[in-house]
């Protein structure tokens, strides 16, 4: 029974189209993820950004990227400006995405989405997902 809920979620789940064109608002991450080997503890801003991410994902459930890039705004290191500071949405789109899927070291959204949608598997260690809203 478990097996026959699990394949109709992955059916109903939407998947990006490589060539589609999405905004901030247009895509929802998620985690499956219940919870990690060993979770990390302390206030948001001492935690690794990935980490603080998982958090309010696992929190909100399913958010939009533009939501979550308004969540993240007020939490992490007031001394570090993260970079791509102008777009906070890429930012943390390639935090998302994960160091296993070959970003290039500057890109723009599109190309992060593509490299998404070419492997839409989950990110192996927070478990989140992007997929169209």
């Amino acid at each position: 029974m478990a097996k026959a809920s699990r394949t109709s979620k992955a059916a109903a789940r939407k998947v990006l189209d490589p060539e589609g064109d999405y905004g901030p608002a247009d895509l929802l991450v998620s985690t499956d993820r219940d919870h990690l080997p060993a979770p990390l503890e302390g206030p948001a801003e001492r935690l690794p950004a990935r980490e603080t991410i998982y958090r309010v994902v696992r929190e909100r459930g399913p958010i939009s990227l533009e939501d979550l890039a308004r969540e993240m705004s007020g939490v992490g290191p007031r001394t570090i400006r993260p970079p791509y500071i102008d777009q906070p949405e890429l930012y943390l789109l390639r935090l998302i995405a994960g160091s296993g899927r070959e970003l290039p070291p500057l890109c723009d959204m599109r190309t992060v989405i593509r490299i998404l949608a070419d492997s839409p598997e989950p990110d192996p260690d927070y478990g989140f997902e992007v997929q169209p809203a």
